[in-house]
């Protein structure tokens, strides 16, 4: 059985002077644990050209100062979190006869800077301790027994994993607890509806069914709240690094950017419960995020947290019961759904093609001279992509509307979605 886990992010705010300084030793004993134990993966392979079980790490390190000095509760997460890490495991396959060099320094975990420098790795700790509402972190031997107060919400969660970081100079406390999620069953999802997602900036989210429903989840609201954060951060970079300003509009904009994903998100995931759609496919590209569209459309472009978007959007999916896919994107823009071209699987050296042409920004024209909104051309390529609709179905719905889909403005009063308590 599939077990989810959902996660929340708690700002800590206006620490005591004695707390921070608590916590910001607790940081330092972590990231000196992780450098121990950096050191400890990488002797063992250069001795034997093995990598070191968990077990076989405890046992080299316990006998250090490091990690007696943290503690076996927050020592058992971090050695657990890099023996399982698949990094290293890539280094024995990217081995050649070529290379002389024992480990790629690309592929390696880095080690930290020593303690004067303000990079810190970030405390893990599993099943913490929950007493009248306060998260109780576990004593070591430089701190005491620290409790932060957790929101009502998640006071009496069962929370299975805690990471705490911060940022901009220790201006910026963040708390991420790991809970379970229930799975909720939707017996009335119908298997043959599919949502195609065509992700782009202004129209963050084109959504079209293989029924011929569509709309656009509007984008031009988070396009403007990061061109607003990047003038902002070059305005106060130029004054010197770490203002309290500066942290303070990480901090918003970054609240700001998970209540667009978050509620964006959730108005899909209502969507295809309303109109029982059993399947999502989202188009999606490795390198998309890398390509030279010029100087301001990259500022903006490279910004869009699509991973995130995706991520979260996975996560809710598979706890509403409804499927999940990802396909490649490439050419489902430029090729004609309607004149049912045919679509390369992947990016192909040969200069592909096509029937249809973009003749204004946002028009597609089709070889009958047929004006269809372009990003839903590329999300019904996404569903032919995944055979998810037919070529007979994509006739019939070549005589219906598709010019001007529905545009949804997620932080309106009229179309936010409603989040229940927790």
């Amino acid at each position: 059985m599939l077990i989810l886990y959902g996660s929340a992010k708690i700002h800590l705010k206006h620490p005591t002077p004695d707390m921070k300084r608590n916590l910001v030793c607790l940081l330092q004993l972590s990231r000196d644990l992780y450098n121990a134990s950096i050191m400890e993966i990488s002797d063992s392979y250069k001795r034997f050209h093995a990598l070191p079980s968990y077990d076989e790490l405890t046992e080299n390190l316990k006998s250090r100062k490091e990690y007696q000095a943290i503690g076996r509760k927050y020592s058992a997460v971090i050695i657990e979190a890099l023996s399982n890490c698949k990094k290293y495991f890539r280094i024995t396959q990217y081995r050649t006869d070529k290379s002389k060099q024992l480990l790629d320094k690309k592929n390696l975990n880095k080690i930290k800077p020593p303690c004067k420098s303000k990079i810190i790795f970030p405390v893990l700790l599993k099943n913490p301790e929950i007493e009248n509402g306060f998260l109780l972190l576990p004593a070591t031997n430089q701190t005491p027994v620290l409790k932060i107060r957790l929101p009502s919400a998640y006071a009496h969660h069962q929370i299975m994993r805690i990471h705490l970081h911060t940022s901009c100079n220790f201006r910026n406390w963040e708390l991420i607890i790991e809970y379970p999620l229930q799975v909720i069953e939707n017996p009335n999802l119908n298997v043959h509806k599919v949502l195609g997602i065509d992700l782009g900036v202004s129209n963050f989210c084109t959504c079209v069914t293989n029924a011929g429903d569509s709309f656009i989840v509007d984008g031009r609201r988070l396009k403007s709240i990061i061109q607003g954060y990047c003038k902002y951060e070059k305005k106060f970079h130029s004054h010197g690094k770490g203002t309290v300003r500066q942290a303070s509009l990480q901090r918003k904009t970054a609240y700001r950017i998970r209540d667009y994903l978050n509620k964006s998100v959730k108005y899909i995931i209502n969507y295809c419960i309303n109109q029982h759609v059993h399947k999502i496919v989202v188009g999606w590209g490795i390198h998309f995020q890398t390509f030279e569209l010029g100087h301001q459309n990259n500022q903006i472009f490279s910004y869009f947290p699509y991973a995130v978007f995706v991520k979260a959007l996975k996560t809710k999916c598979h706890q509403n019961g409804i499927l999940f896919l990802k396909t490649d994107e490439s050419f489902t823009s430029q090729a004609s759904a309607i004149d049912l071209d045919q679509i390369p699987a992947y990016v192909t050296p040969t200069e592909q093609r096509f029937s249809g042409h973009r003749r204004y920004r946002g028009l597609y024209i089709t070889k009958d001279k047929i004006k269809i909104n372009a990003d839903i051309n590329g999300a019904f390529n996404i569903l032919r992509k995944c055979n998810a609709i037919t070529d007979p179905d994509m006739i019939r719905l070549s005589s219906r509307g598709l010019a001007q889909p529905q545009r949804i403005h997620i932080l309106s009063s009229e179309t936010a979605p409603s989040f229940p308590n927790k």
